[in-house]
């Protein structure tokens, strides 16, 4: 059975991110950057939409996670650029 060291989380509403490393590994394992972005009504002020990014550095290399709900349907193309 292998155990995992839960390194970093992050949330907006509905977004959820985790970041698990193996017990082994996370001696070398570095957050480096953790962003919200809050888009949707009242100019983010709710958060409905977004983005959540995680940046960790790990034997010296960067690994970048991005977790985004964006506006929907063709419609939205606007919304979403």
């Amino acid at each position: 059975l292998v155990n995992y060291y839960l390194l970093t989380t992050i949330s907006l509403q509905g977004l959820h991110s985790a970041v698990l490393v193996s017990n082994r590994h996370k001696d070398q394992a570095v957050v480096v950057n953790r962003s919200v972005l809050r888009a949707g009504f009242c100019c983010g002020f709710i958060g409905n939409k977004g983005a959540v990014e995680l940046k960790i550095k790990m034997y010296g290399k960067y690994i970048q996670f991005i977790n985004c709900h964006l506006a929907p349907h063709q419609s939205g193309v606007h919304q979403r650029n």
